[in-house]
């Protein structure tokens, strides 16, 4: 409230106080409500019983948050995704490129009995992940610290892309030894058993030119995947490249906010 006055009489508000204002502003746009503010972190939950954590100061957590559970740009992908189930079969959904862990828990909010497997490389956010899927106890959802690449080879983070915050890490090939492995998808399906995968979300900062750019390599796991949603970052693929992928495979897709959504025919 204070902080509140203080915009109205037009007197600046600190970096604290902002980041109060867009936090509670996050629980308003989002349905949520708070349970603790910590010096490094908050901590709330959501409507639906689904508890959170992000971290304060220069996160991007709380944008993500918006992003995911504000603005709610996978729920097209998990509508379309339930008009395809049949049977009751378990869904299995890959999360490339997670962040803290928020998409993931919005597909298992619908989807709770899903295999999810959470794909991360920054080592802060996928302890995020690791922390926002044990308040939960979903023991579905499988957090894997690799890089989404075209086949194993060692990686490195990048900070520089784009305005370098928790949502904008990169990762790029090294020939130096490193801790931070690439994984093809094709090896991610086969060391996890993974027949088809359901819904594929894609939002790996660009590496998603290492997916799409050898058509065999795409075909390959493309024949096997049902619903992507996936975030084209045009200066590093060419859209219409892997549109041609997509008719290919039988895809119809369509654009929604950032996101290209396809779907088998």
């Amino acid at each position: 409230m204070f902080s509140y006055c203080k915009k109205f009489f037009g007197m600046p508000l600190s970096e604290q106080e902002k980041g109060l204002n867009y936090y509670f502003l996050t629980l308003i746009n989002c349905d949520c409500f708070s349970i603790s503010i910590q010096p490094d972190a908050y901590l709330f939950q959501s409507s639906g019983k689904i508890k959170f954590t992000a971290r304060r100061n220069s996160s991007s957590d709380l944008e993500v948050f918006n992003q995911v559970w504000g603005r709610k740009e996978y729920a097209k992908a998990t509508t379309i995704l339930k008009s395809k189930m049949v049977n009751n079969k378990r869904a299995t959904i890959i999360d490339a490129g997670a962040n803290a862990g928020y998409t993931s828990l919005f597909f298992y909010q619908d989807f709770p009995d899903a295999r999810i497997y959470s794909i991360e490389p920054d080592a802060g956010n996928y302890s995020m992940i690791e922390k926002n899927i044990a308040l939960n106890h979903a023991s579905q959802i499988t957090p894997l610290q690799f890089g989404l690449w075209d086949r194993s080879c060692n990686l490195m983070v990048d900070r520089s892309y784009r305005d370098g915050r928790e949502w904008s890490i990169q990762v790029i090939e090294t020939n130096e030894e490193s801790e931070l492995k690439g994984i093809s998808v094709t090896d991610l399906m086969e060391q996890h058993d993974i027949d088809e995968i359901d819904l594929f979300k894609i939002d790996i900062e660009g590496a998603e030119s290492r997916l799409f750019k050898d058509a065999g390599y795409a075909n390959r796991f493309l024949s096997k995947t049902k619903v992507i949603a996936m975030e084209i970052h045009d200066e590093n693929v060419s859209r219409e490249a892997v549109y041609q992928l997509f008719r290919e495979n039988n895809f119809s897709y369509f654009e929604f906010n950032d996101l290209t959504i396809a779907y088998k025919n």
